[in-house]
């Protein structure tokens, strides 16, 4: 079944890259890591998977920016006013955001720990996507990078166990066939002459 999978997916050709481009927009690592494998078995190059995984990851986190971006201070502020929280409050985190913005977003990327927060209060906080950029591009290099190698040596490493377990499973099969038959033999050679 792998192999018709296999074989279906290398004749969509460039669509391939389509295909991830949109997986990476929904679930970045894991489609990261499912492109990666795939190129591993020579479907898609791994080169291009690193473009076009870190394009997608890059686009959805403009995404997430452009929210906050849009949202504001001001609807954030009637939010939680609602909410009880103080104007003071919100003040000071888009402050704390501001000062350590390119921390935020490097450590929230590379650590895949609360980026969609991160972006959405980059957003909220007015700092400039070009600023944002700074940070997202060494923390998506690293990430994405890291994503792609390993999953490509996965990939190989996969394939070789693949090899391995198979060889090991026909050798296997031959030293049970051969006790199989000796243990058969002598079980047959020791009721003859009790008979």
């Amino acid at each position: 079944m792998i192999e018709h999978l296999l074989a279906m997916l290398g004749h969509l050709g460039k669509w391939n890259y389509v295909v991830l481009a949109a997986l990476v927009i929904v679930e970045g690592p894991v489609a990261t890591l499912l492109g990666s494998i795939l190129a591993s078995v020579g479907i898609l190059k791994p080169w291009a998977v690193f473009v076009v995984a870190s394009t997608s990851n890059m686009f959805s986190d403009f995404l997430w920016y452009s929210l906050g971006r849009f949202g504001g201070q001001e609807r954030l502020k009637w939010v939680l006013r609602k909410a009880g929280v103080r104007e003071e409050t919100v003040d000071l985190f888009v402050e704390k955001v501001k000062a350590r913005s390119w921390s935020i977003i490097f450590t929230a990327k590379v650590t895949l720990s609360f980026s969609i927060p991160a972006f959405v209060s980059a957003g909220i906080a007015g700092i400039s996507w070009l600023k944002v950029l700074s940070a997202l591009l060494p923390a998506e290099v690293l990430w994405t990078g890291g994503i792609v190698i390993g999953g490509y040596y996965f990939g190989q490493f996969a394939q070789q166990l693949e090899r391995g377990v198979r060889i090991a499973g026909g050798v296997g099969g031959v030293i049970f066939l051969i006790l199989a038959i000796r243990y058969l033999s002598r079980s047959s050679g020791t009721k003859v002459s009790e008979t």
